[in-house]
């Protein structure tokens, strides 16, 4: 049986469901799975974040479990 992080909720984007963990200090947006629904370059979209004024101090990592696999995920 696959364990899932108990934080990890879902939203529908286009009618695809969208991973973010609910903690206690607010809640995290997975980038990788939004990017690759929206169809654009993870990487890029990850560097911008990184660079923006305002939202490079909000980038962070955390790991997690996502119900499609077994692998832990950053």
């Amino acid at each position: 049986m696959k364990k899932t992080d108990s934080r990890l909720r879902t939203l529908q984007v286009l009618g695809q469901p969208v991973y973010y963990l609910a903690l206690p200090e607010g809640n995290f947006v997975l980038i990788r799975p939004i990017c690759e629904l929206l169809g654009v370059d993870t990487d890029n979209q990850l560097e911008k974040l990184k660079a923006d004024e305002i939202l490079r101090d909000e980038h962070s990592t955390k790991s997690v479990h996502l119900p499609t696999d077994d692998r832990r995920r950053s």
